[in-house]
């Protein structure tokens, strides 16, 4: 991984961008769309019926968090996720890491068209 998360999101919309070029956006790219498109309903109902729907968007990122770190909980303990400092960089890390797909979607149906 890159020193800082400014470097890990260059990278990842590097790799983003050459999935894309490579035919490969069904691989990675769908997952994460799906992960976002899920939110949709909570991000509507939140509009239109109560705010309070808004909590489903921290408790899902927390839950995506939590399988992350738990995938690695026999390389560095289960006390990791019960580290705030180690929640909190995962998150912004998963953030990132999202964010960077998107960019590198979009560049790279900008610069070669549409490969769907």
């Amino acid at each position: 991984m890159p020193p800082n998360f400014r470097r890990t999101f260059s990278k990842f919309v590097l790799y983003s961008k050459h999935n894309v070029w490579a035919g490969r956006h069904w691989d990675w790219h769908y997952g994460i769309l799906r992960q976002y498109a899920l939110l949709l309903p909570f991000l509507l109902l939140a509009m239109f019926h109560s705010p309070w729907w808004l909590v489903a968007l921290p408790l899902w990122l927390a839950a995506r968090t939590a399988k992350r770190i738990l995938a690695h909980r026999f390389e560095y303990g289960i006390g990791t996720l019960f580290n705030p400092l180690i929640v909190g960089g995962v998150m912004l890390l998963i953030v990132t890491i999202d964010m960077a797909t998107f960019a590198g979607w979009i560049q790279a149906k900008m610069r070669r068209g549409s490969s769907e």
